[in-house]
C-alpha cells in the first residue's frame, strides 16, 4: 500500500510541469484581452529563459506563431525572440517574414 502511495505521489510531482496536464486544470490562455496583464507573461517568459528554461522560448514561439491571439502580443512576442538571437527563434521569426503578405501603407491608407 505505501509502495502505492509513493508511485502516486512521484508520478504526480513528473506531471506537475508537463503543459498538457497544466491545461487541463484551468490555465489561463496567455492572450486573454480580458486580462489587465496579458503583456507582462512575455516578460514573464522572457525572464524564464535566461534563467535556463529553454520551454520558455518554445512557449515564446508558439504565441508569436498563433493568428488567434491579440496583435499586441504576439508583436511584444515578436521582438522578445528577436533579442534572445537563438537560432530557433530567428528561424521563426524569418519563416513568419517569408509566409506573411507585405503590407503597402500609402496604398492602404
Amino acid at each position: 500500500m505505501n509502495r502505492f502511495i509513493h508511485i502516486i505521489l512521484c508520478t504526480g510531482l513528473m506531471l506537475q510541469g508537463c503543459s498538457t496536464i497544466k491545461g487541463l486544470f484551468g490555465k489561463r490562455s496567455i492572450g486573454d484581452p480580458n486580462d489587465p496583464d496579458f503583456l507582462n507573461r512575455v516578460q514573464e517568459l522572457k525572464s524564464a529563459y535566461r534563467g535556463g528554461n529553454v520551454r520558455a522560448l518554445d512557449e515564446l514561439i508558439e504565441v508569436y506563431e498563433d493568428e488567434d491571439l491579440h496583435v499586441k502580443l504576439r508583436v511584444a512576442a515578436g521582438k522578445t525572440l528577436a533579442q534572445t538571437q537563438h537560432p530557433r527563434a530567428l528561424h521563426a521569426i524569418s519563416e513568419m517574414v517569408a509566409t506573411t503578405t507585405a503590407v503597402d501603407y500609402p496604398a492602404a491608407e
